[in-house]
């Protein structure tokens, strides 16, 4: 019977030594940044692995700091689509981390929805890559993010700043060339696949997407097809779209690809879509309603 007492008194013993040792090893060891875990127009609360003082903070102009709560940050209201860098200590214990991030603007109001109503996706010297737009109500489109891929995995992605629409508003996002709105580092948009999507901000998930392929180019098994398979999953897991992408085999430099219909009723479809031809200046002015009919083979 004492040699039991002896053990659990020994185990026992031991567990508050591997306690100690697990507190100690947290009091000196730095805090993990986990990211931002929300933000506002105005406000930006940082996620550590653990509660952290954070000190040292800096701002950078023009973004002014008003006050810190924990790991909440106030300021003034942020310019939408505007980049600012923040720097900071968190300390737990003996311990520190520095870190610096950048982060965006955001609006203080949902900016209006859009839906992607013609796309012209052939490299050509006349005739540019561009996404056509439609406003689908009267207001602003600040904070309005539209990526070459989705939220989590794009190579590219624009970011509206203060700019008012009307209803049926038509506006040219370029992929090529340099415009009013363009993709930085003109990246082009994909002849061959592509995934687009559109969130209200981003850090927000997309509430639109589309997905269109060669029919042709979809049996490879290549990197790029590995990423735009993924990239498609993302439109179905948000159900934001159903069935297959949208062939894209007849569209060439002088045939887009134009939206059937205007009303946004999710998820969409590839049999939303239609080729048309352009005459090289369809992007920006009303749909043409004719559609391509390919020649048979003899």
């Amino acid at each position: 019977m004492l040699f039991y007492m002896k053990q659990r008194f020994l185990l026992f013993i031991l567990f508050l030594i591997l306690t100690s040792c697990g507190q100690k090893s947290q009091y000196f060891s730095p805090p993990i940044f986990l990211g931002i875990e929300k933000i506002t127009h105005n406000s930006l609360t940082l996620h550590f692995d653990r509660p952290v003082h954070l000190s040292n903070i800096v701002l950078y102009s023009p973004l002014t700091l008003e006050s810190v709560d924990k790991n909440t940050l106030f300021f003034g209201n942020a310019h939408v689509a505007q980049p600012y860098t923040l720097e900071a200590t968190a300390s737990v214990g003996v311990s520190s981390l520095d870190f610096s991030l950048t982060f965006y603007g955001i609006p203080a109001e949902e900016p209006i929805p859009l839906v992607i109503n013609e796309l012209s996706i052939i490299h050509n010297k006349k005739i540019t890559d561009a996404i056509e737009l439609r406003a689908l109500a009267t207001g602003n489109l600040a904070g309005t993010t539209v990526y070459l891929g989705t939220p989590q995995n794009y190579r590219a992605r624009y970011i509206f700043a203060d700019h008012q629409v009307k209803e049926g508003d038509l506006l040219v996002l370029h992929a090529d060339i340099p415009a009013p709105f363009t993709f930085d580092n003109s990246p082009k948009l994909g002849n061959t696949r592509e995934v687009i999507t559109i969130a209200t901000n981003p850090y927000a998930p997309a509430y639109f997407g589309l997905a269109y392929e060669k029919a042709s180019a979809s049996e490879t098994n290549s990197s790029q097809r590995q990423l735009f398979l993924q990239q498609w999953q993302y439109l179905l897991d948000q159900q934001l779209w159903q069935g297959d992408p949208i062939d894209i085999q007849y569209v060439t430099a002088t045939r887009s690809l134009n939206r059937r219909r205007v009303p946004l009723e999710l998820p969409e479809s590839a049999v939303h879509w239609y080729v048309t031809g352009t005459s090289g200046n369809s992007i920006g002015k009303t749909n043409n309603p004719k559609v391509h009919q390919p020649k048979p083979k003899k």
